[in-house]
């Protein structure tokens, strides 16, 4: 049960952890793609990795102890389980904490190297003859047989095809499924492990002494003769470059059209497989008991002496650093300048060649049985969206120390859980790891806050909806706020401030809500006012400032005084004519209303020689502005009539060409012409005056004056003329 427990715990949280930037090379996503996925790293066997070692100290995390002789080299899957073969037949399956998880036994030795494909299925070799497909719980998916051992470590193409040689001399390519895609024959052994370019070509020596290059459809590209056999796995330069070593001595630079680029002589046989640094060097062990630092012109920038046989291949970290075993029981970390960083002693020669984990820990195994991690303990850290988890990233940490971690959720978020090793520790704040005696993982989740926003009214008729909302934060809200017919908003709070003037076409709206809201509503009775007025000569009814609730309806009535008309009812400063009621009709706004009288009877008085006149007692010009007086010429008044025939209602109309004038009152029109003594009226033609036929219009100081009792007469008037006073009274009774 607790075996079970460490494994969920582990898988949950490295699937987790897919974005941490260590893993960004590969363009798998995180859940399948094997942090260290074959021998060599990769199908191009370049032996460098992308990861970090800086805060590797040297220091034995743990160790794993199988059954044989180690000499597979490591490959770590995805969550960061670790496989390896070992010669007492058994494949191998821990965790990052050296606790097994699970092992395969096959019917031989295993010396082949553990893959890894991006479904996570593992694929080993064994000298039972088989290639076995083993399912990441450890349970048989298929295995495939050939005729002899299989020292030779597979390699896995992008289309999931799987390369591995045989002794039988065979090189083999199997479908993802188990089947045989083709096999290539060589003239002997097959123990080096083949390389894919990424063009297709599989590389791999053979120990008849050929390097051979291989289409993907098993035909022959080319082969190159070296002078001894080749147990070295070829190296894929991404210039395309193929370097592997011989038991010759040589390490063979090869373009890819099978020339021969340069070779390098080093002192003794060479079973080591070369890795490539970023900035070209090649390094590669040899039985002379050096490592060699190669430049891309096949020139020695340096070699490096251990105490015995270096059989073990190198592997590089992002840093440079260089890794290897020796027959000298020693893993050498060697830094790019040659400079030891540190070594590890295990308790016998190292063949296996090192495996580095994306957290820097470093897996090899050993001819003493052991598989070792050497390292620094560490703990992962990271968080989900929404807050962050300080110290964050891979924290190495010493043995038996403490180590505290603070979370901190942003703003509008809230801590929703911790997950330490993959058990649940509440939503804590911060966590503290103490005597750490393994590799921990802790991870932060994070939500969003929700918030409610209720709205309700609390006075009057209208309604608010809706009454409940929940959102997210800074979400935005809107709340509609609908009077009834007759009310209107009096007022709006939310949390106690007065938004009232925020409320739009009945709308509120909260932009980023980040609290609770509570939103009141206060509807009023809507009230209006009208204003009532009328002039002299009448009343309307009501009158005055009149104060009103919503009401469909309201009338007016407008009465004359006896003698008086009603001349107009202007409502809201437009007229609606000479009316006697006026309705307002669905009240939902103040208004104004006005009625306007005339008297009946119209009084003008005049006086020869005086510019002014009376009409019903109100004095005003006769000719505004201009100063014109009544005159009497030929025994009659002449006057500039136009105010008079203003004043009863009428019109006067001059035209210039013919020297006309036309004199419009209701259904009269009277037409007179200067300097005639006859005029029309409604276009029957009459003597100004019959006994004076020298009475007519005239224009007198620019004025144009006409025969004040013909015209008044016509148009319905009574005129009296009081010769004392020289004084002319008109009386007009409107109609």
């Amino acid at each position: 049960m607790k075996k079970a427990i460490i494994l969920f715990l582990i898988l949950f949280l490295f699937l987790s952890f897919y974005f941490y930037p260590f893993r960004l090379h590969s363009k798998l996503t995180a859940e399948i793609t094997p942090i260290w996925s074959m021998f060599r790293y990769n199908a191009q066997r370049i032996g460098k990795c992308p990861y970090d070692t800086a805060g590797n100290s040297g220091t034995l995390m743990w160790k794993f102890k199988t059954g044989g002789v180690i000499d597979s080299s490591p490959a770590i899957s995805s969550d960061g389980t670790i496989y390896v073969g070992s010669e007492d037949w058994y494949l191998y399956a821990t965790d990052q904490n050296g606790k097994l998880k699970w092992k395969y036994q096959t019917s031989g030795v295993i010396y082949s190297s553990p893959a890894i494909s991006s479904d996570g299925t593992i694929y080993i070799g064994s000298n039972d003859h088989y290639l076995y497909a083993i399912n990441p719980d450890g349970k048989l998916k298929w295995k495939f047989e050939t005729d002899k051992e299989i020292h030779s470590s597979p390699a896995i193409s992008p289309d999931g095809t799987i390369y591995i040689g045989s002794n039988d001399h065979y090189l083999y390519a199997i479908n993802p499924d188990g089947k045989l895609k083709w096999k290539f024959e060589t003239d002997k052994e097959i123990h080096s492990s083949p390389a894919i370019s990424p063009d297709g070509t599989i590389y791999v020596g053979s120990e008849d002494g050929c390097l051979y290059a291989i289409n993907p459809d098993g035909t022959l590209r080319w082969n190159y003769q070296t002078s001894g056999s080749i147990d070295s796995s070829p190296l894929i330069s991404s210039d395309g470059t193929v370097y592997v070593g011989s038991i010759d001595h040589y390490l063979y630079a090869m373009n890819s059209n099978g020339v021969l680029k340069w070779k390098f002589e080093t002192g003794w046989a060479i079973y080591s497989s070369p890795a490539v640094g970023s900035d070209g060097t090649i390094y590669i062990g040899s039985d002379d008991n050096y490592l060699y630092a190669i430049n891309p012109d096949g020139k020695l920038k340096w070699k490096f002496s251990a105490g015995s046989k270096v059989e073990s291949s190198p592997s590089i970290s992002s840093d440079g650093t260089i890794y290897i075993g020796s027959d000298d029981h020693y893993l050498y970390a060697i830094n790019p300048a040659k400079t030891i960083k540190w070594k590890f002693k295990v308790g016998d020669k190292v063949f296996s060649s090192p495996a580095i984990s994306s957290y820097g820990t470093i897996y090899i195994g050993s001819d003493d049985n052991y598989l070792y991690a050497i390292g620094s303990f560490h703990i992962m850290a990271s968080s989900g969206l929404g807050g962050s988890i300080s110290p964050v990233g891979i924290v190495s940490i010493n043995y038996g120390a403490s180590q505290m971690f603070s979370i901190i959720p942003n703003a509008g978020y809230y801590i929703k859980d911790v997950i330490v090793d993959g058990v649940s520790v509440g939503a804590v704040s911060t966590y503290t790891f103490t005597n750490i005696e393994a590799i921990h993982t802790i991870f932060a989740t994070f939500e969003l806050n929700t918030y409610t926003v209720k709205a309700l009214v609390k006075e009057g008729s209208g309604t608010i909806y809706p009454l409940t909302q929940v959102v997210n934060y800074s979400q935005p809200v809107v709340v509609n706020i609908v009077p009834e017919i007759g009310y209107h908003l009096d007022k709006l709070v939310d949390n106690g401030r007065d938004v009232t003037s925020k409320v739009i076409d009945n709308k509120y709206m909260i932009a980023l809500v980040k609290e609770d809201h509570e939103i009141i509503a206060t509807f009023a009775i809507s009230t209006f006012t009208i204003v009532a007025s009328a002039g002299e000569g009448g009343s309307i009814t009501p009158s005055g400032a009149i104060t009103v609730n919503y009401i469909p309806n309201l009338t007016f009535t407008i009465t004359p005084y006896e003698g008086y008309r009603i001349k107009d009812v202007i409502v809201d400063k437009v007229s609606v004519g000479a009316i006697s009621t006026y309705t307002f009709k669905d009240i939902s706004s103040d208004h104004l209303i006005k009625a306007i009288f005339v008297k009946k009877i119209i009084t003008i008085i005049l006086q020869i020689g005086n510019p002014y006149m009376a009409v019903n007692g109100i004095s005003q010009e006769i000719d505004p502005g201009r100063g014109a007086k009544p005159v009497i010429k030929n025994g009659r008044t002449l006057i500039p009539i136009r105010a008079i025939v203003e004043v009863l209602g009428g019109t006067v109309e001059w035209d210039g060409t013919t020297k006309k004038v036309a004199v419009t009152l209701k259904d009269t029109t009277i037409e007179l012409w200067i300097g005639k003594p006859q005029a029309t009226v409604n276009g029957q033609t009459k003597w100004i005056d019959d006994a004076n036929h020298k009475v007519m219009p005239e224009i007198i100081n620019g004025r144009t004056m006409l025969p004040l009792r013909f015209v008044a007469e016509n148009l319905g008037a009574d005129v009296v003329w009081d010769g004392t006073t020289k004084t002319i009274t008109i009386t007009y009774t409107l109609p």
